[in-house]
């Protein structure tokens, strides 16, 4: 009997194709919510497991994993350590048992059907590496009409296709790995990206950058569709300031010294003689929106001058004491 058990837990660990990894910090309520899109997935349980990593949580995220493991068999709980989103993404290919990785952010839905297009992409495509699907907005409260029109949404449209690197990307809450692909180019950097210490971005661009300049193609499939959280903090003028301020210093470290210094000052610059030219163009929307369109840029440039003095001056890249995850 103990023998035919393990049989068949060998049997079923061997048919996973797709490992789900979360990653999550203090987030147990959207945490929930998530997991909840996972498990009623309409692709067969064996195909798929779930592997949750805790990223040293203070909150009942432990919890409320452990109750969703001790009902699904297809769903593992790992606890890691060290705190920042490239950490626990790099945990989580570690840990996986499938032949491909899938990552999710803790507040996005996956659509019912997200598995079984992704599994149905592997099997018309087993040569693609890497390749992602468009994200949606969803809110728990209505969306102020002033928030930029394309925040917390990336379509590439409705075709399936590779990206074109440089101007398009797959982002970090649907995209999906070969497993194989980390150990030909690494894992994601843990010196950029969300933290608890920090809000940052860009470290799954940067290692698309790295799949790309390796020779593969990405691919963008629209049919793989997830909903992410635009949360209550978010539509607020400060946070968005802040957030562009912090992707722009991001998006300086990513490139370090592509660009030299006086290119990206003038670039800032720029930014700031066109902002009567934002505000005054677009009549339909409300000045406030246009105004924030206008001033969004100026953050990220700003952000992106910032980052390029610490780096001439041999400071780390640090953005302290906001909301990250």
């Amino acid at each position: 009997m103990f023998w035919r058990y393990m049989d068949g837990i060998l049997k079923y660990l061997n048919n996973i194709l797709i490992s789900i990894v979360v990653c999550t910090y203090n987030r147990s309520a959207l945490l929930s919510v998530c997991l909840y899109s996972l498990v009623r997935q309409d692709a067969e349980k064996g195909l798929y497991e779930i592997v949750i990593i805790d990223n040293k949580s203070t909150d009942d995220t432990s919890v409320v994993a452990q109750r969703f493991v001790n009902n699904n068999k297809n769903i593992r709980l790992i606890f890691e350590e060290k705190q920042g989103l490239g950490n626990a993404r790099n945990r989580g290919f570690i840990e996986a048992l499938g032949k491909y990785i899938a990552y999710i952010d803790d507040d996005a839905l996956a659509h019912k059907d997200w598995v079984s297009k992704m599994y149905n992409f592997i099997l018309r495509h087993p040569e693609v590496k890497a390749f992602g699907g468009p994200y949606f907005p969803y809110s728990l409260m209505e969306i102020p009409e002033w928030m930029p029109s394309e925040f917390g949404k990336n379509s590439l449209g409705e075709k399936e296709r590779p990206i074109r690197f440089g101007n398009e990307w797959i982002t970090g809450t649907n995209m999906v790995f070969s497993k194989n692909i980390f150990s030909e180019i690494g894992g994601f950097r843990d010196d950029i990206g969300m933290n608890a210490l920090k809000i940052s971005y860009g470290e799954e661009i940067e290692f698309l950058r790295r799949i790309g300049s390796s020779g593969q193609i990405v691919y963008y499939v629209p049919s793989m569709k997830v909903d992410h959280l635009v949360a209550n903090y978010k539509m607020n003028v400060i946070w968005l300031l802040k957030s562009y301020y912090a992707k722009g210093r991001s998006k300086a470290r990513r490139h370090n010294t592509l660009l030299p210094f006086y290119r990206v000052l003038v670039r800032f610059i720029i930014r700031i003689t066109i902002i009567p030219m934002i505000i005054i163009s677009n009549q339909d929307k409300c000045i406030k929106g246009r105004m924030i369109d206008a001033l969004l840029p100026v953050a990220s440039g700003f952000g992106m001058v910032i980052e390029r003095i610490m780096i001439g001056f041999g400071f780390e890249h640090i953005e302290r004491n906001q909301k990250a995850y």
